[in-house]
């Protein structure tokens, strides 16, 4: 199982915040890793704050796959 979301901590700060996907440290990038030839028959969890703060909702959820796709297309 994978855990998506972007980061609002970077890497080796031993802090593990979440930003919606797109808006943190990651960025477009977090695709590259959504793309992954390993992991597309992987569930994932999507662990983002939400606009309104309350969770991952469609908007959000839409911005994953779309990321994803965009990376997909250009490794294929």
């Amino acid at each position: 199982m994978l855990h998506v979301n972007d980061a609002q901590a970077p890497l080796g700060s031993n802090r593990d915040r979440h930003a919606n996907v797109g808006d943190g440290l990651l960025g477009e990038k977090l695709g590259v890793f959504l793309a992954h030839p390993d992991l597309q028959e992987l569930p994932a969890l999507l662990e983002v704050p939400g606009q309104d703060g309350h969770g991952p909702d469609a908007d959000e959820l839409r911005k994953t796959r779309e990321l994803r796709e965009r990376w997909l297309d250009t490794a294929g």
